[in-house]
């Protein structure tokens, strides 16, 4: 017959023998396995009948006389199977003494569930790494994060994310279901936090692109002084909190190692209740589970100083808001967001038109514009509403579509809008080479002098520092004077230009005769120099020079001068 004795048995089993074969008086035999006398002379007897078997004790293998009896067994096991399947021994344990009125231990169900397959023992995890010590003082450092999970295992429409806020020196907590990760998101639990507790020193938070951002400041930022950041981080500015970036999601481990208690007891807690949208669930976080939270797992700090600072003095609606630039338009308006607002006019001040304000989109969606530490009064302007016409068709309602939008008026040629430099006419009058007497026109006069006949071919432009006056005749064409004399010379007709063309430069041929009747001479052409260009006298002799070979001569025809 095999027996199983434990290692007390096996001890005291040494000592009743050498008591058996009188090599010990009962006396130390007593001492030694720490009974009383009595029970010592018990133990010999039972030992000298039954041999070895009568040092193991009676109850082994006999059911508990404290034993909790087998129909609250099944009953609670049945309760756990259909309802509480997935739940650990201690959170089930919880649920049946306050939704069922069943009182079972923790450990006691936890050996039920392993017999029956619903529990694995866990093996103690390995520590890989030192502890960070808690921070001494509340509100020292609260470290924030979000959360994405099936809170709702698929019962509502979108699963929600839940963002945290988790004080590290107490494991106070504050926390908020959102539908997305947001910076408004995020913004309003730190507002709650800051209401509720006041403004920590710190906030522990890893480097998502709410946190910070990877691009240089701005101007307007460079000229305050400031580096680049988001609105989360111009509100901890603002709020004179300091931002510690995470290098990993280990670093933050008390609201990641708290994400975990929440994925399990959370989602359970909403399954119960058949909550399945959003406020319903941040309704039952603010009344029953977060209260349940800060009073079973807050721990008292190191330090009895609270860091928290208060937030008295500051419009935490203003800061805990999207704020973004403006430009005020000349008609006092401001664009933002695809809409138009018009600022009041009691509200318009100097130095407004062409200016920058702020436009603050604050939680509770209303819309403030702040200029220079004072909110404007403004109205949204309605967009123009365009009514389309009706498209013709088979079975379109309404009235029939009308006639067609008119063509633009085109006036013909022979219009007097087409025909208006024809009142700005100059014309070169023949005058006597002999009776010029002008010093001006002198001066112009070249050193050659050739006779012009009607088959000269000149090519005249005024020169671009004038701008008055552009030619008509185009250069190689035949024409006689148009003034009243009989003198068969090139005349040309000019027509009026703007000032800002510019026309290149050319030579030019003076028609310096007086008129025979009226005394009148033609208008005097200065010669076209390019800008910018030096001419010397050499090169001013060269121009004459091929200016006149330019000219043919005939006989018989008045002198005129022609210049380069």
């Amino acid at each position: 017959m095999e027996l199983r004795m434990s290692r007390k048995e096996r001890d005291r089993l040494k000592v009743v023998a050498a008591l058996a074969e009188r090599r010990l008086r009962q006396r130390e035999a007593a001492r030694l396995v720490e009974l009383s006398e009595r029970q010592v002379r018990r133990i010999l007897v039972r030992y000298r009948v039954e041999g070895d078997a009568g040092l193991m004790h009676r109850a082994r293998g006999r059911p508990s006389n404290r034993r909790l009896p087998e129909a609250l067994r099944r009953r609670v096991m049945g309760r756990v199977v259909r309802q509480y399947r997935d739940f650990g021994p201690t959170f089930a344990a919880e649920k049946l003494r306050e939704r069922e009125g069943l009182v079972v231990s923790r450990e006691t169900l936890r050996g039920w569930m392993i017999a029956e397959g619903l529990w694995t023992p866990r093996s103690p995890a390995k520590e890989v790494h030192l502890w960070r010590p808690r921070r001494p003082s509340f509100g020292e450092l609260v470290q924030m994060d979000t959360s994405e999970h099936a809170w709702f295992e698929g019962r509502g429409q979108a699963e929600p994310v839940l963002v945290k806020m988790i004080d590290d020196a107490t494991s106070r907590t504050v926390l908020r279901f959102f539908p997305a990760d947001t910076t408004e998101a995020n913004l309003e639990v730190l507002g709650r936090w800051v209401r509720r507790h006041g403004r920590p020193l710190a906030i522990y938070a890893d480097r998502d692109s709410i946190f910070q951002v990877n691009r240089p400041p701005s101007a307007e930022e460079a000229l305050q002084g400031y580096q680049a950041e988001t609105q989360f981080g111009r509100a901890l500015r603002e709020l004179g909190i300091d931002y510690i970036p995470a290098p990993s999601p280990e670093a933050k481990g008390r609201v990641e190692r708290s994400f975990q208690t929440d994925q399990d007891r959370l989602v359970k807690e909403l399954r119960l209740r058949g909550i399945a949208d959003i406020p319903s669930a941040n309704a039952y976080l603010e009344n029953e589970y977060e209260p349940m939270l800060n009073a079973r797992f807050t721990v008292p700090p190191a330090s009895s100083v609270d860091a928290h600072r208060p937030a008295k003095g500051y419009d935490l609606a203003a800061i805990l808001s999207i704020q973004t630039v403006r430009t005020v338009a000349n008609d006092y308006t401001v664009r933002h967001a695809g809409r138009r607002y018009q600022i009041q006019r009691r509200s318009i001040a100097g130095g407004l038109r062409g200016s920058k304000v702020t436009v603050e989109e604050r939680l509770d969606r209303s819309l403030r514009l702040r200029f220079r530490g004072r909110y404007l009064r403004f109205h949204e302007v309605p967009p123009a509403q365009a009514t389309p016409p009706p498209r013709p068709g088979v079975g379109a309602s309404g009235p029939p579509p009308g006639p067609p939008a008119p063509t633009p008026y085109r006036p013909p040629d022979d219009h007097p809008w087409r025909q208006a430099f024809k009142k700005k006419r100059t014309f070169l009058l023949c005058v006597d080479t002999d009776r010029v007497s002008s010093p001006r026109s002198r001066r112009l006069l070249p050193r050659a002098e050739m006779p012009l006949t009607a088959s000269t071919r000149v090519r005249l432009r005024l020169d671009s520092s004038r701008g008055r006056y552009h030619p008509l005749v185009n250069p190689g064409s035949e024409s006689s004077c148009l003034c009243p004399c009989s003198n068969p010379l090139l005349a040309h007709r000019f027509r009026a230009k703007s000032p800002f063309a510019r026309a290149p430069p050319v030579l030019f041929a003076l028609c310096l005769v007086r008129h025979p009747e009226t005394g009148a001479r033609g208008r005097s052409l200065p010669r076209a120099t390019p800008r910018g260009t030096r001419r010397g006298p050499q090169a001013k002799a060269e121009g004459r020079r091929r200016a006149a070979r330019n000219i043919s001569q005939e006989n018989g025809a008045p002198r005129v001068f022609t210049g380069g």
